[in-house]
C-alpha cells in the first residue's frame, strides 16, 4: 500500500466538507436575502462552524501521518543521510 500524498489528503477533505455543505444547500429549503436577516446569519454561522469543525478534523488525520513520521525521525533521517559527509546531521 502507498501512501497518498498530504495535498491530495487535505484536498479530498476539503472537497468532501464543501460538496456535504453545497448538497445541503441544494436540498433544503434554505435562502438568504439581503440585508440577511438575523435567523439567516445564525443559520450561515452555524453553517460556517460544522464546517470548519469538519475540516479541522479531516486535516488533524491527514497531519497525523505526518506527525508520526516526524516522531520516528523520518524526514529528519532522510536529510541527514543526504548531507555531505563533514557537516551536522552526517555524525562527522
Amino acid at each position: 500500500m502507498h501512501a497518498v500524498p498530504l495535498l491530495w489528503r487535505i484536498f479530498v477533505g476539503n472537497a468532501i466538507v464543501l460538496g456535504v455543505a453545497t448538497t445541503v444547500l441544494v436540498v433544503t429549503p434554505l435562502t438568504v436575502s439581503f440585508p440577511a436577516a438575523e435567523r439567516e446569519l445564525l443559520v450561515l454561522g452555524l453553517g460556517l462552524a460544522v464546517m470548519l469543525l469538519v475540516n479541522f478534523l479531516l486535516l488533524r488525520g491527514a497531519f497525523a501521518a505526518t506527525q508520526r513520521g516526524h516522531a520516528r525521525g523520518g524526514p529528519a533521517r532522510a536529510r541527514a543521510s543526504r548531507a555531505p559527509a563533514g557537516l551536522p546531521g552526517r555524525g562527522g
